[in-house]
Protein backbone atom coordinates (compact mmCIF):
# COMPACT_ATOMS: atom_id res chain seq x y z
CA UNK A 1 0.00 0.00 0.00
CA UNK A 2 2.88 2.38 0.82
CA UNK A 3 4.45 1.66 -2.60
CA UNK A 4 1.24 2.61 -4.38
CA UNK A 5 1.09 5.90 -2.50
CA UNK A 6 4.78 6.62 -3.20
CA UNK A 7 4.47 6.07 -6.94
CA UNK A 8 1.28 8.18 -7.06
CA UNK A 9 3.06 11.08 -5.38
CA UNK A 10 5.93 10.89 -7.87
CA UNK A 11 3.45 10.92 -10.78
CA UNK A 12 1.73 14.04 -9.44
CA UNK A 13 5.04 15.85 -9.16
CA UNK A 14 5.91 14.99 -12.73
CA UNK A 15 2.57 16.33 -13.95
CA UNK A 16 2.99 19.55 -11.96
CA UNK A 17 6.55 20.19 -13.14
CA UNK A 18 5.60 19.42 -16.73
CA UNK A 19 2.72 21.95 -16.64
CA UNK A 20 4.98 24.65 -15.21
CA UNK A 21 7.51 24.15 -17.95
CA UNK A 22 4.82 24.70 -20.65
CA UNK A 23 3.49 28.04 -19.22
CA UNK A 24 4.22 31.23 -21.25
CA UNK A 25 5.19 34.10 -18.97
CA UNK A 26 5.99 36.56 -21.81
CA UNK A 27 4.39 40.05 -21.56
CA UNK A 28 2.24 41.27 -24.45
CA UNK A 29 2.41 44.98 -25.34
CA UNK A 30 -0.52 47.08 -24.15
CA UNK A 31 -1.98 50.23 -25.61
CA UNK A 32 -4.90 52.62 -25.21
CA UNK A 33 -6.16 54.70 -28.13
CA UNK A 34 -8.10 57.87 -27.45
CA UNK A 35 -10.08 59.97 -29.97
CA UNK A 36 -10.78 63.66 -29.31
CA UNK A 37 -14.19 63.70 -31.03
CA UNK A 38 -17.22 61.94 -29.56
CA UNK A 39 -20.14 63.85 -31.10
CA UNK A 40 -20.84 65.89 -34.22
CA UNK A 41 -23.93 67.34 -35.93
CA UNK A 42 -25.58 66.45 -39.22
CA UNK A 43 -23.93 69.53 -40.75
CA UNK A 44 -20.36 68.42 -39.87
CA UNK A 45 -19.99 66.27 -42.98
CA UNK A 46 -16.19 66.36 -42.91
CA UNK A 47 -14.18 66.65 -39.72
CA UNK A 48 -10.77 65.74 -38.26
CA UNK A 49 -10.29 63.29 -35.43
CA UNK A 50 -7.05 63.40 -33.46
CA UNK A 51 -5.79 60.19 -31.88
CA UNK A 52 -3.37 59.63 -29.02
CA UNK A 53 -1.76 56.35 -27.94
CA UNK A 54 -0.39 55.32 -24.58
CA UNK A 55 2.34 53.10 -26.05
CA UNK A 56 5.44 54.83 -27.42
CA UNK A 57 6.13 51.99 -29.85
CA UNK A 58 3.02 52.52 -31.99
CA UNK A 59 3.48 53.89 -35.50
CA UNK A 60 0.13 52.97 -37.02
CA UNK A 61 -3.43 52.17 -36.04
CA UNK A 62 -6.09 50.59 -38.23
CA UNK A 63 -9.60 52.06 -38.01
CA UNK A 64 -12.68 50.03 -38.94
CA UNK A 65 -16.41 50.32 -38.41
CA UNK A 66 -19.43 51.90 -40.09
CA UNK A 67 -18.65 52.08 -43.81
CA UNK A 68 -14.88 51.87 -43.15
CA UNK A 69 -13.45 48.40 -43.71
CA UNK A 70 -9.86 49.37 -42.88
CA UNK A 71 -8.15 52.74 -42.73
CA UNK A 72 -4.54 53.20 -41.65
CA UNK A 73 -3.66 56.18 -39.49
CA UNK A 74 0.00 57.03 -39.05
CA UNK A 75 1.18 57.67 -35.51
CA UNK A 76 4.17 59.79 -34.61
CA UNK A 77 5.14 60.75 -31.06
CA UNK A 78 2.03 58.93 -29.83
CA UNK A 79 -0.39 61.04 -31.90
CA UNK A 80 -2.02 61.07 -35.30
CA UNK A 81 -5.11 62.31 -37.10
CA UNK A 82 -7.61 61.29 -39.77
CA UNK A 83 -10.46 62.98 -41.60
CA UNK A 84 -13.91 61.41 -41.27
CA UNK A 85 -16.87 62.14 -43.54
CA UNK A 86 -20.59 61.49 -43.51
CA UNK A 87 -19.98 58.60 -45.94
CA UNK A 88 -17.92 56.80 -43.29
CA UNK A 89 -21.07 56.43 -41.19
CA UNK A 90 -23.18 54.79 -43.89
CA UNK A 91 -26.85 54.60 -42.89
CA UNK A 92 -25.93 55.75 -39.37
CA UNK A 93 -25.38 59.33 -40.60
CA UNK A 94 -28.58 60.77 -39.13
CA UNK A 95 -29.61 62.61 -36.00
CA UNK A 96 -29.38 60.26 -33.01
CA UNK A 97 -27.28 57.93 -35.14
CA UNK A 98 -23.60 57.13 -34.73
CA UNK A 99 -20.93 54.45 -35.07
CA UNK A 100 -18.75 52.50 -32.68
CA UNK A 101 -15.37 52.36 -34.45
CA UNK A 102 -12.54 49.91 -33.69
CA UNK A 103 -8.86 50.79 -33.55
CA UNK A 104 -6.38 47.94 -33.99
CA UNK A 105 -2.63 47.95 -33.44
CA UNK A 106 -0.52 45.08 -34.74
CA UNK A 107 2.52 44.40 -32.53
CA UNK A 108 3.54 41.39 -34.59
CA UNK A 109 3.24 38.81 -31.86
CA UNK A 110 -0.14 40.18 -30.74
CA UNK A 111 -2.81 42.74 -31.56
CA UNK A 112 -4.39 45.38 -29.36
CA UNK A 113 -7.98 46.29 -30.15
CA UNK A 114 -9.94 49.15 -28.57
CA UNK A 115 -12.88 51.28 -29.64
CA UNK A 116 -14.32 54.77 -29.74
CA UNK A 117 -17.79 56.09 -30.54
CA UNK A 118 -18.87 59.13 -32.53
CA UNK A 119 -22.53 60.14 -32.20
CA UNK A 120 -24.56 62.38 -34.50
CA UNK A 121 -26.38 64.80 -32.21
CA UNK A 122 -28.91 67.59 -32.71
CA UNK A 123 -27.52 70.97 -33.70
CA UNK A 124 -30.71 72.84 -32.73
CA UNK A 125 -32.60 73.34 -29.50
CA UNK A 126 -35.85 75.21 -28.84
CA UNK A 127 -37.75 75.63 -25.60
CA UNK A 128 -40.45 77.71 -23.96
CA UNK A 129 -40.44 78.99 -20.37
CA UNK A 130 -44.06 77.96 -19.68
CA UNK A 131 -46.32 75.17 -20.84
CA UNK A 132 -49.31 77.50 -21.28
CA UNK A 133 -49.99 81.19 -21.84
CA UNK A 134 -53.14 82.87 -20.58
CA UNK A 135 -55.57 85.22 -22.31
CA UNK A 136 -55.72 88.73 -20.79
CA UNK A 137 -52.48 88.06 -18.90
CA UNK A 138 -49.39 90.29 -18.98
CA UNK A 139 -46.89 87.72 -17.71
CA UNK A 140 -44.08 87.27 -20.20
CA UNK A 141 -43.38 83.86 -21.69
CA UNK A 142 -39.96 83.34 -23.24
CA UNK A 143 -39.37 81.40 -26.45
CA UNK A 144 -35.73 80.57 -27.06
CA UNK A 145 -33.87 78.82 -29.84
CA UNK A 146 -30.20 78.13 -30.32
CA UNK A 147 -27.90 76.08 -32.47
CA UNK A 148 -24.25 75.06 -32.69
CA UNK A 149 -22.12 72.83 -34.86
CA UNK A 150 -18.72 71.31 -34.12
CA UNK A 151 -16.78 71.97 -37.34
CA UNK A 152 -18.90 73.33 -40.20
CA UNK A 153 -21.16 76.34 -40.73
CA UNK A 154 -24.90 76.18 -40.93
CA UNK A 155 -25.57 77.76 -44.33
CA UNK A 156 -28.93 79.24 -43.29
CA UNK A 157 -30.83 79.65 -40.04
CA UNK A 158 -34.46 80.76 -39.92
CA UNK A 159 -36.68 81.35 -36.88
CA UNK A 160 -40.38 81.78 -37.69
CA UNK A 161 -43.62 82.20 -35.76
CA UNK A 162 -47.28 81.65 -36.56
CA UNK A 163 -50.65 81.49 -34.81
CA UNK A 164 -53.13 78.71 -35.41
CA UNK A 165 -56.61 78.12 -34.03
CA UNK A 166 -59.90 76.45 -34.96
CA UNK A 167 -60.30 78.72 -37.97
CA UNK A 168 -56.64 78.81 -39.05
CA UNK A 169 -55.29 75.28 -39.10
CA UNK A 170 -52.52 75.86 -41.65
CA UNK A 171 -51.03 79.21 -40.64
CA UNK A 172 -48.57 81.33 -42.60
CA UNK A 173 -45.25 81.68 -40.79
CA UNK A 174 -43.52 85.03 -40.41
CA UNK A 175 -39.77 85.41 -40.06
CA UNK A 176 -38.52 86.68 -36.70
CA UNK A 177 -34.80 85.96 -37.12
CA UNK A 178 -32.37 84.73 -39.77
CA UNK A 179 -28.64 84.20 -40.19
CA UNK A 180 -26.24 82.74 -42.77
CA UNK A 181 -22.95 80.88 -42.54
CA UNK A 182 -22.78 80.61 -38.76
CA UNK A 183 -21.49 77.89 -36.45
CA UNK A 184 -23.71 79.03 -33.59
CA UNK A 185 -26.64 81.34 -32.85
CA UNK A 186 -29.13 82.18 -30.11
CA UNK A 187 -32.51 83.94 -30.30
CA UNK A 188 -34.83 84.75 -27.39
CA UNK A 189 -38.32 86.26 -27.79
CA UNK A 190 -40.92 87.18 -25.19
CA UNK A 191 -44.68 87.24 -25.73
CA UNK A 192 -47.75 87.84 -23.53
CA UNK A 193 -51.22 86.35 -23.49
CA UNK A 194 -52.76 89.82 -23.74
CA UNK A 195 -51.77 89.85 -27.41
CA UNK A 196 -53.63 86.63 -28.23
CA UNK A 197 -57.05 85.05 -27.86
CA UNK A 198 -58.38 82.00 -26.08
CA UNK A 199 -57.91 78.95 -28.31
CA UNK A 200 -54.89 80.33 -30.14
CA UNK A 201 -51.70 78.30 -30.33
CA UNK A 202 -48.41 80.07 -30.98
CA UNK A 203 -46.14 77.96 -33.18
CA UNK A 204 -42.43 78.69 -33.05
CA UNK A 205 -40.19 77.01 -35.62
CA UNK A 206 -36.42 77.08 -36.14
CA UNK A 207 -34.81 75.55 -39.24
CA UNK A 208 -31.17 75.21 -40.23
CA UNK A 209 -29.66 73.95 -43.50
CA UNK A 210 -26.15 73.15 -44.63
CA UNK A 211 -24.03 70.56 -46.44
CA UNK A 212 -27.15 69.23 -48.14
CA UNK A 213 -28.95 68.53 -44.85
CA UNK A 214 -31.79 70.19 -42.91
CA UNK A 215 -32.78 70.14 -39.26
CA UNK A 216 -35.89 71.69 -37.75
CA UNK A 217 -37.38 72.18 -34.30
CA UNK A 218 -40.95 73.25 -33.51
CA UNK A 219 -42.55 74.21 -30.22
CA UNK A 220 -46.19 75.11 -29.56
CA UNK A 221 -47.66 77.30 -26.85
CA UNK A 222 -51.44 77.15 -26.32
CA UNK A 223 -53.43 80.11 -25.01
CA UNK A 224 -55.80 79.11 -22.20
CA UNK A 225 -58.03 80.92 -19.73
CA UNK A 226 -56.47 81.91 -16.45
CA UNK A 227 -58.26 80.82 -13.30
CA UNK A 228 -59.69 83.33 -10.85
CA UNK A 229 -58.14 83.47 -7.37
CA UNK A 230 -59.80 81.77 -4.41
CA UNK A 231 -62.91 83.30 -2.89
CA UNK A 232 -62.78 85.88 -0.07
CA UNK A 233 -65.67 86.64 2.28
CA UNK A 234 -67.12 89.97 3.46
CA UNK A 235 -70.37 91.56 4.58
CA UNK A 236 -72.67 94.47 3.76
CA UNK A 237 -75.24 95.52 6.35
CA UNK A 238 -76.85 98.42 8.14
CA UNK A 239 -73.78 98.74 10.38
CA UNK A 240 -71.26 97.92 7.66
CA UNK A 241 -72.73 99.85 4.78
CA UNK A 242 -69.75 100.13 2.44
CA UNK A 243 -67.21 97.76 0.85
CA UNK A 244 -64.41 98.37 -1.69
CA UNK A 245 -63.10 95.78 -4.12
CA UNK A 246 -59.92 97.89 -4.42
CA UNK A 247 -59.26 99.68 -1.10
CA UNK A 248 -56.97 102.71 -1.13
CA UNK A 249 -53.29 101.77 -0.82
CA UNK A 250 -52.12 105.20 0.31
CA UNK A 251 -53.68 107.82 2.57
CA UNK A 252 -54.16 110.23 -0.32
CA UNK A 253 -55.76 107.57 -2.53
CA UNK A 254 -59.46 106.82 -2.82
CA UNK A 255 -61.21 103.48 -2.65
CA UNK A 256 -62.14 102.04 -6.03
CA UNK A 257 -64.90 99.57 -6.78
CA UNK A 258 -67.04 100.77 -3.89
CA UNK A 259 -70.32 98.98 -3.17
CA UNK A 260 -72.93 100.39 -0.79
CA UNK A 261 -75.62 98.53 1.14
CA UNK A 262 -79.22 99.34 0.20
CA UNK A 263 -81.72 98.25 2.85
CA UNK A 264 -83.38 95.94 3.27
CA UNK A 265 -81.42 93.52 1.00
CA UNK A 266 -79.72 95.19 -1.90
CA UNK A 267 -76.57 96.99 -3.03
CA UNK A 268 -75.48 99.63 -5.51
CA UNK A 269 -72.38 101.38 -6.78
CA UNK A 270 -71.31 104.47 -8.68
CA UNK A 271 -68.29 102.80 -10.32
CA UNK A 272 -69.12 99.07 -10.39
CA UNK A 273 -71.55 97.52 -12.84
CA UNK A 274 -73.34 94.19 -12.29
CA UNK A 275 -75.20 91.40 -14.05
CA UNK A 276 -76.95 88.44 -12.42
CA UNK A 277 -75.60 85.09 -13.64
CA UNK A 278 -77.87 82.06 -13.70
CA UNK A 279 -77.11 78.40 -14.12
CA UNK A 280 -78.67 77.09 -17.28
CA UNK A 281 -78.53 80.55 -18.84
CA UNK A 282 -75.09 82.12 -19.19
CA UNK A 283 -73.39 79.03 -17.72
CA UNK A 284 -74.34 75.43 -17.08
CA UNK A 285 -72.63 75.53 -13.66
CA UNK A 286 -71.37 78.45 -11.60
CA UNK A 287 -67.93 76.77 -11.49
CA UNK A 288 -67.45 77.88 -15.11
CA UNK A 289 -67.09 81.45 -13.84
CA UNK A 290 -63.70 80.56 -12.38
CA UNK A 291 -62.39 80.60 -15.95
CA UNK A 292 -61.58 84.27 -16.38
CA UNK A 293 -62.19 84.27 -20.12
CA UNK A 294 -65.71 82.90 -19.57
CA UNK A 295 -66.45 85.57 -16.98
CA UNK A 296 -65.17 88.38 -19.22
CA UNK A 297 -67.27 87.13 -22.13
CA UNK A 298 -70.45 87.08 -20.02
CA UNK A 299 -69.92 90.57 -18.63
CA UNK A 300 -68.89 92.16 -21.93
CA UNK A 301 -71.92 90.69 -23.70
CA UNK A 302 -74.41 91.77 -21.03
CA UNK A 303 -76.44 94.87 -20.30
CA UNK A 304 -75.06 95.89 -16.93
CA UNK A 305 -76.81 97.63 -14.06
CA UNK A 306 -75.51 99.69 -11.15
CA UNK A 307 -77.80 98.30 -8.44
CA UNK A 308 -79.28 95.00 -7.30
CA UNK A 309 -82.33 94.56 -5.07
CA UNK A 310 -83.69 91.66 -3.02
CA UNK A 311 -80.62 89.41 -2.92
CA UNK A 312 -81.13 85.78 -1.99
CA UNK A 313 -78.86 83.03 -0.72
CA UNK A 314 -77.11 81.34 -3.65
CA UNK A 315 -77.54 84.21 -6.09
CA UNK A 316 -74.46 85.09 -8.16
CA UNK A 317 -73.62 88.47 -9.66
CA UNK A 318 -70.76 89.20 -12.04
CA UNK A 319 -69.22 92.65 -11.90
CA UNK A 320 -66.80 95.00 -13.62
CA UNK A 321 -65.02 98.21 -12.69
CA UNK A 322 -61.99 100.23 -13.78
CA UNK A 323 -58.90 100.82 -11.66
CA UNK A 324 -56.44 103.30 -13.17
CA UNK A 325 -56.23 102.08 -16.80
CA UNK A 326 -57.15 98.45 -16.15
CA UNK A 327 -60.48 96.70 -16.07
CA UNK A 328 -61.25 94.30 -13.24
CA UNK A 329 -63.78 91.48 -13.54
CA UNK A 330 -65.17 89.24 -10.84
CA UNK A 331 -68.24 87.77 -9.27
CA UNK A 332 -69.92 87.68 -5.87
CA UNK A 333 -72.03 84.90 -4.42
CA UNK A 334 -74.59 85.54 -1.65
CA UNK A 335 -73.83 83.20 1.25
CA UNK A 336 -76.30 84.39 3.92
CA UNK A 337 -79.04 86.99 4.32
CA UNK A 338 -80.05 88.68 7.58
CA UNK A 339 -83.35 90.50 8.09
CA UNK A 340 -84.97 92.24 11.02
CA UNK A 341 -88.27 90.99 9.63
CA UNK A 342 -87.36 87.48 10.80
CA UNK A 343 -85.81 88.51 14.09
CA UNK A 344 -82.20 89.22 13.08
CA UNK A 345 -80.47 92.15 14.77
CA UNK A 346 -79.99 94.04 11.49
CA UNK A 347 -80.48 93.84 7.77
CA UNK A 348 -77.56 92.69 5.66
CA UNK A 349 -75.96 89.84 3.77
CA UNK A 350 -72.70 87.90 3.72
CA UNK A 351 -71.04 87.31 0.38
CA UNK A 352 -67.96 85.70 -1.10
CA UNK A 353 -66.12 87.22 -4.04
CA UNK A 354 -63.16 86.89 -6.39
CA UNK A 355 -61.71 89.14 -9.09
CA UNK A 356 -58.81 89.54 -11.52
CA UNK A 357 -57.51 92.11 -13.97
CA UNK A 358 -57.97 92.11 -17.72
CA UNK A 359 -54.81 93.42 -19.38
Amino acid sequence: MRKIFFFSAILMLVVVFTACEDDDYSFKPANTVRADVSSITIFDTSFPVNFSTSNTNVDEIIISGGAISERAVSISDQSGSATFTAADFGDAWKIDGGVRFSSTIDFGSSKSVSGFSISVVEALAAEVSAATMYEYDSAKVYLSSEGATAFSNMATVMVEAAVKNAEITDPVFEEVFSATNVMEFEKIDSIMGVDFELGDTIVYRVTATGSGYEESKTIELPVASKTLPGLKTDMLSTSSASFAFMPAKEEDDSDVGVVSFDAPAGFSSSDVMFIEVEEGAQVEKFAELDKFSTLVGIVDDATLVSSITDVMIGKVYAFKYTYMVWEYYGYIKIQDVQSTAIGDSENGFEFSYTQDVKY
